[in-house]
């Protein structure tokens, strides 16, 4: 009694189905690690906007007091920085935000005049003999990377911020939050 064999045909066409198998699933898995990649970079753009929105409208919220003039509507060419009373201290700091390259970054100072450096006094007060004070800065900090613009509009009640960021591919992203002040 003869066996039943697998021909050569059978066999070629077997192996040209598995082949075509794997190269498809191939393919779908090389596109599936650039997919990945893709939202991934996205996220971490998403992320670090998020953390520029959180940072800001945590500071914007405790501000007593705007140095930078806020508009009312969004204009083209608004401030590329934005200064502002720190609420959060009852020392007389400011806060200074501004984009340098693509980091949002945030200085503090402090207001002195040269006849007392060590007595911090508000931003617009006027000494005896006509001098405004000088700004010194007491420290930088970098509060997310990939950050490209910063806009801010408002009343001195309820302020829009915007933060643009861009993923590798040129890609821009904007998120956009509101912050409702506490010590206005």
């Amino acid at each position: 009694m003869r066996r039943p064999a697998v021909t050569l045909v059978e066999v070629l066409v077997a192996v040209a189905i598995g082949a075509m198998i794997t190269a498809i699933s191939v393919q779908i898995y090389g596109q599936l690690r650039v997919a990945i990649a893709r939202d991934q970079g996205k996220n971490d753009v998403v992320q670090n906007a998020r953390v520029a929105l959180d940072r800001l409208a945590r500071d914007l919220r405790q501000a007593n007091e705007f140095v930078t003039v806020m508009p009312a509507a969004y204009l083209a060419g608004d401030p590329p920085e934005f200064e502002f009373e720190d609420g959060h201290a009852d020392d007389l700091t400011y806060r200074r935000y501004y984009i340098d390259g693509s980091t949002l970054k945030v200085d503090t100072k402090q207001y002195t005049f040269s006849t007392a450096p060590n007595t911090r006094v508000r931003w617009n007060v006027v000494n005896g003999s006509g001098q405004r004070p000088t700004a010194t800065v007491l420290s930088t900090l970098d509060v997310a990377d990939g950050v490209y613009a910063v806009e801010m509009y408002g009343t001195n009640a309820e302020v829009t911020i915007i933060v643009t960021t861009r993923n590798l591919d040129g890609q821009e992203f904007k998120l956009r939050t509101r912050a409702y002040a506490r010590n206005r």
